[in-house]
């Protein structure tokens, strides 16, 4: 009984936490919040601008694999200012013909396309370019662009050599 008087004694004195209590412990939570939430921001962003690369990457890499696979193909290639237009013949064993293939790249929108003897456009990569379009008979040099933060941008230069003619 006299443990049970002792210990009321004692918590009969408090009666819930004091002010300054109470704003030191919303102080405290606030600061881990905003540390927490800060952090959180970053890594979305990080992570935003990582998955935007790594799409452009593809665009161009997209880019790379068709511009290549024409151009080592190609017998004759017109270079333009933003354009590459490409010829070759293309033999067909099981019809036994022939057929004049005339690829033409434009980048003259934001999209890079792909035009097969004069047909529809048919979009290569979305919001990539290319520039530094140079032929010599040798060598196609070009440099291909894909932007996917602000100004931010992947780019690769290529060199492609076609097959000789025949």
């Amino acid at each position: 009984m006299k443990i049970l008087r002792r210990l009321s004694k004692y918590t009969g004195k408090q009666n819930g936490f004091t002010l300054i209590e109470l704003l030191i412990s919303i102080a405290v939570t606030s600061i881990i919040a905003l540390g927490i939430t800060s952090a959180s921001y970053q890594l979305i962003k990080m992570n935003t601008t990582s998955i935007n690369r790594q799409t452009s990457v593809s665009r161009v890499e997209s880019a790379v694999n068709s511009i290549s696979r024409d151009a080592q193909m190609s017998q004759q290639i017109t270079v333009g200012a933003n354009n590459i237009q490409m010829q070759w013949t293309q033999w067909d064993d099981v019809a036994k013909v022939s057929t004049q293939m005339t690829v033409i790249y434009d980048s003259t929108t934001s999209n890079l396309t792909r035009k097969v003897n004069a047909g529809a456009a048919i979009v290569v990569a979305q919001k990539t370019s290319i520039s530094g379009i140079n032929w010599n008979n040798k060598v196609l040099s070009l440099q291909i662009s894909s932007i996917y933060y602000g100004t931010q941008s992947v780019t690769r230069n290529l060199q492609i050599s076609p097959r000789p003619a025949q």
